[in-house]
């Protein structure tokens, strides 16, 4: 009886040493398993916090492209028709004077019409060979050059200025505000050049290249018809052919006026029929 005794407690004994080994074995193996779902976590956390700097790089960079887009488009379509250096109708942007919202007085001589210009530099710059100088309200004619005068083929009559004598141009209708300088067409021609007078009135007078080389007095030609209230004259590319036919342009010369109305003077020259090769 007490042998079955010693050998029930043996038994017992066994079967509680197995059962903490069972519960150390699975407390070891859920151990292992949460310190693995912890790791598995963390390396979750980790790649996702990665993602999240890659997302943001992206974004910043993404942003900075945007802006350097931005910045090229608007360089691209920023024209500023006053102050650009570009007039030369075969490398030009092709902007019209639609485009720059300009509008047209159908009411004045010298509507521009569906004639495509590109607006270039006020047109204060003339050929070399001759000074023109506006001192109180008073023009005075200075020819530096006659030999160089002379090879633009201007007249083939004599030249009856003196070098370097400043001789004054009179017979004005008011007070001169400022000089500009004429030209059209592709080449240097007599029929296509002039000097022009902005008076403080507005209004255009002139005389003709022909005129100021010739003539023994210096006197305006007087006002151009039609044309009024003009702040500023331009000299311009003409695309009338470019665009449609990828034929050449031509200079030419625009006068804008207070309401920013637009005007071809080379049209005005036409209506009016005024020749500019011929002295007055």
């Amino acid at each position: 009886m007490e042998e079955k005794n010693v050998t029930k407690i043996s038994l017992s004994t066994f079967f509680l040493i197995l059962a903490i080994i069972a519960i150390i074995v699975m407390g070891i193996f859920i151990y292992k398993l949460n310190n693995d779902k912890t790791a598995e976590i963390q390396k979750s956390t980790e790649l996702q916090s990665q993602v999240n700097n890659l997302n943001g790089t992206v974004s910043d960079l993404q942003e900075k492209i945007n802006k350097v887009s931005e910045t090229i488009n608007s360089s691209g379509k920023t024209t500023n028709y006053e102050n650009s250096n570009n007039t030369d109708a075969t490398s030009s942007k092709n902007k019209t004077l639609e485009e720059a919202n300009v509008t047209n007085n159908v009411n004045k001589t010298g509507l521009i019409g569906e004639t495509t210009y590109e607006i270039g530099n006020s047109a204060t710059n003339h050929l070399d060979g001759f000074d023109v100088i506006l001192e109180d309200s008073k023009v005075y004619f200075k020819l530096t050059n006659k030999e160089k005068i002379k090879s633009y083929s201007i007249t083939d009559s004599t030249i009856n200025r003196v070098e370097n004598k400043k001789e004054e141009i009179t017979g004005f209708n008011g007070k001169v505000k400022k000089v500009y300088f004429y030209q059209v067409g592709q080449t240097i021609m007599p029929d296509s050049l002039a000097i022009l007078f902005l008076m403080e009135d507005g209004k255009i007078e002139y005389i003709s290249y022909v005129d100021a080389l010739q003539t023994n007095d210096l006197r305006s030609r007087g006002e151009i018809a039609g044309i009024y209230n003009i702040s500023d004259i331009y000299s311009a590319s003409a695309r009338e052919w470019v665009d449609k036919t990828g034929g050449p342009g031509w200079e030419s010369c625009i006068a804008k006026d207070s309401s920013n109305n637009y005007y071809s003077l080379e049209i005005a020259f036409e209506k009016n029929n005024i020749d500019l090769s011929k002295v007055k």
